[in-house]
């Protein structure tokens, strides 16, 4: 995130950096909380943000990935139902794309969505946290997927499991920095 509130991807060539497609291809706007890119395991660049600027005053969640020339949205732009703020991405083994996020439509409670056959969907049920969240992290670990998230200066982890989002272990897993991590 640069100057006017655009998104760029560089990588490096061995001796300098260079845009990856054309650059400032993600509008951002002065809000956005977030954008952040995770590698496929074939070698694709994915970007997920929310975009917030004046012509789109309500910052919902994208995903967008390099086509090899071009910066493409993964299905629809601004697919989230309201909006989207901590929006975290990761990959499964097969490059499924899914977002991790703080779901105005459900009280900021977190939830999870996943681009299956050209849509995006919950993953489980939408606004699945007890309670609402200042931010959280996301990771898929061997196709199983974790959210670490933060409430009240404590920070809980879930994951998915058989249809439904379930603890890992009981409380806070907080050590006196609050961290989401």
């Amino acid at each position: 995130v640069h100057g006017n509130y655009y998104g760029t991807v560089k990588k490096f060539d061995g001796s300098q950096w260079v845009s990856v497609g054309q650059s400032n291809f993600a509008q951002l706007g002065p809000n956005s909380d977030n954008f952040n890119i995770k590698i496929s395991n074939d070698g694709v660049p994915f970007v997920a943000f929310t975009n917030y600027h004046n012509s789109n005053p309500i910052p919902k969640a994208n995903v967008m990935q390099f086509d090899g020339s071009q910066w493409v949205y993964v299905g629809q732009p601004n697919f989230t139902p309201d909006k989207a703020f901590s929006v975290n991405l990761s990959l499964d083994s097969n490059n499924t794309p899914y977002i991790a996020f703080k779901d105005f439509s459900q009280g900021d409670h977190l939830s999870v969505m996943k681009y299956v056959n050209g849509s995006w969907i919950y993953l489980g049920s939408s606004g699945f946290s007890p309670v609402s969240i200042g931010g959280c992290e996301f990771v898929i670990d061997n196709n199983s997927p974790y959210v670490s998230y933060k409430n009240n200066n404590q920070t809980y982890v879930m994951r998915y499991n058989n249809g439904q989002w379930v603890d890992v272990g009981s409380g806070s897993v907080s050590l006196g920095d609050p961290s989401v991590t």
